[in-house]
């Protein structure tokens, strides 16, 4: 009786299952608040300086290529309509500035999940064809970050038609197998320039990290099959 209920269970549920809201800390860059802007970011940490960085050539620190910064008033030509809270981050378009965190979360079998994140382009005079990487990593056994899931973000007219409101883009990581490698492993976040020497220069703004975790129907149907196929057995042993 009790296997009957739980196949039962499993089949009902089917139909209701739905997106799991994964908390990111300090999603909406609203720490450390700031009157302006601050190169400090809470919870999220900065990509190492690359060796070819000169803070002379570049007019400052590497710190300073990423930071939060304060919604401009109302009447003011760069404010944000469609902001969360009432911060959000720039990152500038040089190759290899990047923002990360990893998770409490874990990678878990049979869910598949999707990272959405808003942003505004063509800051400072960007070019048009600059790109930002919306990632989900792992770390393997030597520590390194190996992204799964990537989405290029290209800046352009088309996908940014104004500096006002922020765009969302995502990214979708397939439904985790056993054999990946990644399972079981902490969630990983990243924000990730990736302008080359050729079109640097400008900044991003980028605001709302969200990420979602869904359950694959198809592997709850596979585990009602199997409950239904041991309670089969039991009911040959008694006959």
């Amino acid at each position: 009786m009790k296997a009957i209920l739980t196949i039962a269970t499993l089949l009902f549920a089917q139909p209701f299952l739905q997106a799991q809201t994964i908390a990111i800390p300090n999603f909406s860059f609203e720490g450390p608040t700031t009157p302006f802007a601050d190169p400090n970011i809470d919870s999220w940490q900065k990509s190492t300086q690359p060796i070819w960085f000169d803070p002379l050539v570049f007019g400052g620190t590497w710190d300073q290529s990423t930071g939060v910064f304060a919604n401009p008033a109302p009447a003011q030509p760069d404010h944000k309509f469609n902001i969360e809270g009432n911060q959000a981050v720039f990152a500038f378009a040089l190759p290899e500035a990047a923002l990360f965190q990893e998770l409490s979360a874990l990678y878990t079998i049979g869910q598949s999940y999707t990272l959405t994140a808003g942003f505004i382009g063509a800051g400072g005079n960007m070019l048009s064809g600059v790109t930002f990487d919306l990632m989900l990593y792992y770390r393997n056994q030597s520590n390194n970050i190996v992204p799964i899931a990537t989405t290029s973000i290209v800046n352009n007219t088309t996908n940014f038609p104004d500096r006002q409101n922020f765009v969302d883009f995502f990214v979708t990581l397939p439904t985790v197998l056993f054999t990946d490698a990644w399972a079981g492993q902490a969630i990983g976040v990243q924000l990730l320039s990736t302008a080359n020497f050729g079109n640097l220069g400008g900044y991003w703004d980028i605001d709302n990290v969200r990420l979602t975790a869904i359950p694959e129907p198809s592997s709850l149907g596979l585990l009602a099959v199997a409950c239904g196929g041991l309670l089969l057995r039991r009911r040959l042993r008694k006959v």
